[in-house]
């Protein structure tokens, strides 16, 4: 999963921003399969932001950049499910 932010983060804003995409990849895939998954073979994760600038110091889920995670996040996810669903 790529993360792109158009403003700089802190090593802790990039933390915050991991840990969330993680929680809500795991809590989505349970809500979309019933409980029967919670994440994958490949939980691996990239953040994609400028170095120069001001730094946002976090990305936690009640930031505006923590929501846009979440709500970007989950909206993929259910693309992606039904996307797969209708082809089996």
């Amino acid at each position: 999963m790529a993360i792109i932010i158009s403003k700089p983060l802190t090593l802790q804003a990039m933390i915050d921003a991991i840990a969330l995409s993680s929680q809500v990849k795991a809590l989505t895939l349970a809500e979309l399969t019933g409980d029967r998954m919670h994440g994958t073979t490949s939980d691996a994760v990239a953040i994609i932001t400028p170095t120069k600038g001001n730094k946002e110091p976090y990305a936690g889920p009640a930031t505006t950049i923590g929501k846009a995670i979440t709500h970007a996040i989950y909206n993929a996810l259910i693309r992606a499910y039904g996307t797969y669903t209708q082809g089996t």
